[in-house]
């Protein structure tokens, strides 16, 4: 089965650097599932999968 995502962002932002991990957080909550609708998330700065997803980035960029 082949998989179809899309993400967007509404914030001000436009800078993909700035708005992936946001981005990527969002999309990895319902990959791999099928929601049957579209979803509508709000992600914070301190969200905690955020704040692991830049800790674990910045693991690696050491």
């Amino acid at each position: 089965m082949v998989w179809r995502g899309e993400i967007l962002s509404t914030g001000t932002g436009n800078d993909i650097r700035t708005i992936i991990d946001y981005l990527l957080v969002g999309a990895f909550q319902y990959f791999g599932k099928s929601t049957g609708s579209k979803r509508s998330l709000t992600i914070y700065p301190e969200d905690p999968m955020l704040v692991k997803l830049r800790r674990n980035l910045a693991k690696e960029a050491q």
